[in-house]
């Protein structure tokens, strides 16, 4: 595939159901990052940074030992400048309630904190309300509508469930001590990373030359999904940290934001608490 192929051209199908396109695909997300409108579609344009010819070269012969990329500076900047406008820019004011209820089709009546509904509510967690989680399902079954939103709030309760299911073996407790918000948390944002259609769109763009630099044979998160590898950066970013950090602090809350980047990519270092991040992602780097 080239390096620099336009998703729109590869695979028109896919942003034929949208609207507002603007011009070509880049790197992040492959410009598949949705809008905040009713619609599936990118909202920005980026530049792809096409490597190395040897590193091209390499990753066609498929030589697995071609050392692990660090994302470039375009990367990084692409990440930061999306994190900005959907996340660090959102002046939603704090609230002095304890939280909010949810009523849930599926899993019943739930208590989200305060200091969640403040993550939850910025655009970057609220457009996961229009990303299909069904990919084009819903095409043909109209009720297969299920929407990364409604993933993220049921792995946020599983997630509650699973630790007081742990917490009723009294030895469990000294490894579950503080660590509620933080498994809260991760579930709240390990989706943070889709793309329109979610998995539909990602079996496209995890061939594209860029991401492939990140992914591909000998890469740093070599055998690790697109999406979570971009929630990852996402939350690693210094605007995002900035002002999760400025959220935390108003609502009294520690949350160690790089435990929770770790946990989505499946990147633990401690064995014996390795089973808090197979709560949300039971596929761990190799």
């Amino acid at each position: 595939m080239p390096d620099n192929v336009s998703l729109l051209k590869f695979f028109p199908a896919l942003f034929a159901l949208g609207t507002n396109l603007k011009e070509k695909f880049g790197l992040f997300w492959k410009r598949v990052v949705p809008n905040r409108g009713d619609k599936e579609a990118p909202s920005k344009s980026f530049t792809a940074s096409p490597g190395t010819a040897a590193q091209s070269a390499a990753l066609a012969d498929g030589d697995a030992r071609t050392p692990a990329a660090m994302p470039d500076s375009t990367f990084e900047t692409d990440i930061e400048n999306f994190v900005v406008e959907y996340f660090s820019e959102h002046s939603a004011p704090f609230t002095e309630d304890s939280g909010k209820v949810i009523h849930d089709a599926l899993w019943g009546t739930q208590f989200v904190k305060s200091h969640e509904l403040a993550i939850i509510d910025t655009p970057l967690v609220q457009r996961l309300r229009r990303i299909k989680q069904t990919g084009f399902a819903y095409l043909i079954f109209p009720s297969a509508t299920h929407s990364r939103f409604e993933h993220t709030l049921g792995v946020l309760f599983q997630s509650e469930r699973l630790l007081k299911a742990l917490s009723r073996e009294p030895e469990n407790n000294p490894l579950l001590a503080g660590k509620d918000d933080l498994i809260r948390m991760a579930a709240i944002l390990h989706d943070c990373g889709h793309g329109p259609f979610s998995h539909s769109s990602e079996d496209i763009y995890k061939f594209l030359h860029d991401m492939q630099q990140l992914i591909g044979p000998g890469k740093e998160y070599e055998g690790c999904n697109p999406h979570e590898v971009l929630s990852y950066h996402i939350i690693k970013s210094a605007p995002f940290k900035k002002r999760f950090n400025e959220i935390m602090t108003y609502y009294k809350r520690e949350i160690d934001i790089d435990e929770v980047a770790d946990m989505i990519l499946g990147n633990w270092e401690k064995p014996s608490t390795k089973y808090l991040a197979d709560m949300i992602n039971a596929m761990p780097l190799t």
